[in-house]
């Protein structure tokens, strides 16, 4: 894939990230601002209230592209500083197919806690 290319989606990918962190603070930030009188926070995060969220597909969707996007993310900017400080060498490639190593297996990782945690809320 041309740099360029990689370039454009590392933007877009930080433009999904600012999204996302937008939709946590809102979604989250108002759960924590309508807590009733007499319930504390703790009350508010608890495992019911996860395990309502661990059903929804919609958040284990949101859960895996926001994975899928971080790691993109993240992954770039460290291959980028790799390729800067290594100038192309053999020992930069080298660690960049780790890096790329690493990212593919957190992604499976990742995947699969969040697929497995859906399906036991749903009692699949």
């Amino acid at each position: 894939m041309r740099e360029s290319t990689l370039w454009l989606a590392f933007m877009i990918s930080a433009i999904l990230l600012i999204g996302f962190g937008a939709y946590h603070i809102l979604y989250f930030g108002s759960a924590m601002l309508s807590i009733p009188p007499g319930q504390t926070y703790h009350e508010k995060i608890s495992y019911e209230l996860v395990h309502e969220r661990a059903k929804s597909l919609f958040f284990t969707v949101m859960y895996v592209v926001f994975l899928a996007v971080a790691l993109y993310h993240a992954t770039y900017g460290i291959r980028s500083s790799i390729l800067e400080f290594t100038s192309g060498s053999r020992k930069g490639r080298v660690a960049v197919l780790v890096l790329a190593a690493i990212a593919i297996l957190t992604f499976i990782y990742g995947c699969y806690a969040v697929i497995v945690t859906h399906l036991m809320a749903v009692g699949g």
